[in-house]
């Protein structure tokens, strides 16, 4: 599933910009991505109904997710390739 979408960005020298969740973070590295930080989808809500909580239980939230990177081309080398959130 991720391997056309990478094909794509590719062909058009586009970096790509993910988010995982842990069952997907080994996925997506093995496709060239790299850790960029954490997120939590959070799901509480003022005065929710029944239904919303029922949710928030079937969801288990909140949920980790993995921001993921991949640089045009797919080509990263650790402390060679320039981290876009580390450019001066």
């Amino acid at each position: 599933m991720v391997s056309p979408g990478v094909k794509e960005a590719d062909r058009l020298n586009l970096e790509t910009f993910i988010e995982a969740t842990d069952l997907g973070k080994l996925t997506y590295e093995a496709c060239g991505f790299v850790y960029a930080g954490t997120n939590y989808l959070e799901s509480a809500k003022r005065n929710a109904s029944p239904e919303w909580k029922e949710l928030e239980r079937d969801m288990q939230t909140p949920i980790h997710m993995y921001r993921m990177w991949r640089p045009a081309g797919g080509k990263w080398v650790e402390g060679e390739t320039q981290l876009p959130w580390e450019e001066d």
